[in-house]
């Protein structure tokens, strides 16, 4: 039987809070928001606010997270099946990567469910570090999303200020 070995992360994906960081071949991401911000400013400040602080507890937290694991990537109630109120499978494993075993359900918790987390604490508790890591990585999964968009075409970032706003700035665990 041959050993498994070692293979690394997906070719062309990353971990939620390398998404800001790692961009080669397109403009930094502080400079698509700062375009950004000059043609709307109340969005683009917002934005901005939100990354400037993602990337200090980023700083801060990450030294001490615990390694990268593979994650589902795609954690939503339609990929959770339950059977009789018990968890009975996990479907579409498409989006399935190494990153931070918080990144895996940032998203699903989209920053106002925090029965997610509750419930996944239930089966596996997150470590504190894990815990105040939840936050800034929704931030990220978020910031990203609205860089891409603003890069292909999008007027608004209306989504993304939407999804940020549902946090406090400085909420730091739920």
């Amino acid at each position: 039987m041959a050993r498994a070995e070692y293979v690394g992360q997906r070719p062309g994906w990353l971990r939620a809070d390398e998404g800001l960081i790692d961009r080669t071949g397109r403009l930094p991401a502080d400079e698509v928001l700062r375009r950004f911000e000059s043609e709307c400013p109340a969005q683009g400040r917002i934005l901005r606010a939100y990354t400037d602080r993602l990337h200090e507890r980023l700083e801060e937290l990450l030294p001490q997270a615990p390694a990268p694991i593979v994650i589902h990537g795609d954690l939503t109630p339609w990929n959770i099946r339950y059977r009789r109120g018990t968890l009975s499978a996990i479907l579409d494993f498409d989006d399935a990567h190494l990153d931070l075993r918080v990144a895996d359900f940032a998203l699903t918790w989209r920053g106002r469910y925090d029965n997610v987390v509750r419930g996944y604490e239930e089966e596996s508790p997150l470590e504190p570090i894990e815990k105040e890591l939840l936050v800034p990585i929704y931030w990220a999964w978020v910031i990203s999303a609205a860089v891409a968009g603003l890069e292909e075409g999008a007027e608004t970032a209306d989504w993304a200020v939407g999804h940020l706003l549902r946090t406090e700035l400085e909420r730091l665990t739920v």
